[in-house]
């Protein structure tokens, strides 16, 4: 059985149909700012050769030659011995710089994104389907607010999808339910039959050293499956690499049909999941065309709010609140819709101890000027604990996973770049052909990087 309370069933509370996200936070591309000096280069290099040897040689030297004492950024609280983490000449982090080169014309151009954001809205109302967008509802501050400004400020017609991935609190069921029941908007469950589902689990943990990607890859099924189902022009979400904090290979796997499909393509499991293992070919030809065109003729295109619109946590967490009735745990509680988070977060720092709870994401808020260093270091400190989460305990009892194959995992940390080095070695051979066939332009031989995926 799952570790949380069985679901209701599907269409409860009366607010229409209903087909999650364990991250409306995380439905889109996983982000975080990336080293763009080394990390980057590093994982392009990687890229066209299956060769783990290539992938893991940087990784570990970045992550083991550090200095005696670590330098800390100028600007934010992240230290080189974080990985991905380069610390240049004038004292400002790579990540920093990274953020700045991204994002810091931010304050010029906001008033063009925002137009641009009502103008993709407009598309997706003249697309004339039952919807206008699909919101991924996990029951966190971001995707409630995504359904808020979709429904109260811009009044679209929305369908909300939940990913119930056996481990949301009854923190966000509630908070699911609130917001529902508040905006009106009509809602989908979606969830694998636990067996399956824990078996999921169980094989990319013992696999990779991650579970996260099983529950990453359902969700992205969760929304393709609802946007697929009423043809919905627009996805909207609440992540950004504006907006989230830095992540490095080392420690965070974003989930991929590439990663998913070689990391079950030997097991039973490729043909007992419904979990796509490829992005559809109507979906890879619809990408090659302008947003407003996506969004008006064909169904599921992402749109992350954040890229767009200004996104200012304090006010946001006193939006949710006062119009919703948004609760979590703590005052601004991450991740508060997944029971076993405190678990990923002391696996990381059980593999790389620079990577404290918190850190990355208070550091992120000194970046965005939105907290000082004194301030972030405190709130770091806040949440350190001592001993071990009551949630390991809980995922390893989920999982059917022994204390043993545990520690076995926790001490091989390099157990994913196998399957990273496959996944990079599939792309850039599709890409290889697609440029012989149709003499198209690449990543690197100087084709458009920034147009979305």
């Amino acid at each position: 059985m799952p570790p949380t309370e069985p679901h209701s069933g599907e269409g409860v509370d009366g607010a229409g149909p209903r087909v999650h996200e364990r991250h409306a936070e995380a439905s889109g591309p996983p982000s975080g700012d990336t080293d763009a000096q080394v990390r980057t280069a590093e994982l392009t290099a990687c890229r066209g050769r299956a060769n783990v040897g290539t992938l893991e040689a940087p990784l570990r030297r970045r992550s083991t030659a550090r200095s005696a004492m670590a330098q800390e950024c100028a600007r934010c609280i992240l230290t080189d011995e974080v990985p991905g983490v380069v610390i240049g000449a004038d004292g400002t982090c790579s990540v920093c710089k990274g953020h700045d080169a991204r994002h810091g014309d931010w304050p010029r151009i906001r008033a063009r994104r925002a137009a641009e954001f009502e103008g993709l809205l407009r598309a997706a109302r003249r697309a004339g389907r039952t919807y206008d967008a699909l919101v991924p509802l996990s029951g966190g501050k971001d995707s409630t607010y995504v359904l808020y400004l979709a429904r109260r400020v811009y009044g679209l017609r929305t369908l909300a999808v939940t990913y119930d991935n056996g481990f949301l609190t009854p923190h966000a069921r509630k908070n699911i339910t609130r917001a529902l029941d508040a905006l009106g908007s009509d809602h989908v469950m979606v969830r694998l039959g636990w067996p399956l589902q824990q078996a999921l689990y169980r094989h990319f943990f013992l696999k990779t050293g991650f579970f996260c990607p099983a529950c990453m890859s359902g969700i992205g099924y969760a929304i393709d499956t609802a946007a697929a189902s009423h043809r919905v022009p627009l996805v909207l979400t609440g992540t950004s690499q504006r907006t989230e904090e830095h992540v490095a290979p080392e420690f965070f796997v974003p989930s991929s049909p590439d990663f998913y499909r070689v990391v079950v393509e030997d097991a039973p499991l490729r043909e007992q999941s419904p979990i796509p293992l490829s992005v559809p070919w109507g979906r890879r030809i619809a990408n090659k065309f302008p947003l407003p065109l996506r969004v008006r003729f064909y169904w599921g295109t992402t749109v992350n709010a954040p890229d767009y619109l200004d996104w200012d946590y304090d006010a946001i967490f006193e939006t949710i609140r006062r119009e919703v009735g948004w609760e979590a745990p703590t005052a601004d509680a991450e991740h508060s819709d997944c029971a076993v988070d405190p678990a990923v977060n002391h696996i990381r720092q059980r593999k790389y101890p620079a990577v404290v709870p918190e850190l990355t994401r208070f550091s992120k808020l000194v970046t965005l000027g939105k907290m000082t260093k004194e301030q972030a270091r405190q709130r770091v400190a806040e949440a350190r604990t001592s001993g071990e989460p009551a949630a390991v305990g809980t995922l390893l009892q989920a999982l059917d996973v022994s204390r043993e194959q545990f520690e076995a995992v926790l001490a091989d940390r390099g157990r994913h770049l196998p399957f990273l080095a496959r996944q990079y070695g599939v792309k850039a051979g599709v890409r290889k052909v697609v440029r012989s066939v149709l003499g198209g332009r690449g990543e690197e031989d100087g084709g458009d990087r920034s147009r979305p995926a």
